[in-house]
């Protein structure tokens, strides 16, 4: 005769078990993390605390006037100043305003003069703005350094 063989269980009989700690674990930590952040709150005594003095505050800036459309659409049908790169139609519109509408102001204008051109269109600074009077120099073909040793080059 052959022995019988019992059909094989499927599910562990520990799982319930191990259902029941996994929850409770987890409910431990939770109750862990709130017991560590939780807010902590003045005791009151019923008495006003004496009121804080306060700095006055700075004024606030005066608004600038944005760049106007008819000017954003005179840089963009052909401003050469959109050559250099980090310049757009905006920002040559602003220059443009201040003064700097060709490649060769830009190369002879210092990075305070083009941040402020754009400061006063109420344009943040560029990240490129260092570099658009070396570009503009590059792009006309003014090979020269900036500075006081261009004065003494000649000879």
């Amino acid at each position: 005769m052959t022995a019988r063989r019992r059909p094989r269980r499927t599910r562990s009989r520990h799982l319930p078990a191990l259902l029941l700690v996994a929850a409770l674990g987890g409910l431990a930590a939770l109750t862990g993390w709130l017991l560590l952040h939780r807010r902590r709150r003045p005791a009151t005594t019923g008495a006003v605390p004496p009121p804080v003095a306060r700095a006055p505050q700075a004024a606030a800036p005066a608004p600038q006037a944005p760049v106007s459309a008819p000017l954003v659409r005179a840089a963009r049908a052909g401003s050469p100043l959109l050559r250099v790169q980090g310049i757009g139609a905006k920002s040559a519109a602003a220059l443009a305003a201040a003064g700097i509408s060709d490649l060769d102001a830009l190369a002879a204008a210092s990075t305070d003069d083009l941040a402020a051109a754009l400061a006063a269109a109420g344009l943040r600074r560029s990240p490129t703005l260092a570099t658009w009077p070396g570009q503009a120099r590059e792009l006309t073909g003014d090979r020269t350094p900036p500075g006081p040793r261009r004065e003494g080059l000649e000879g």
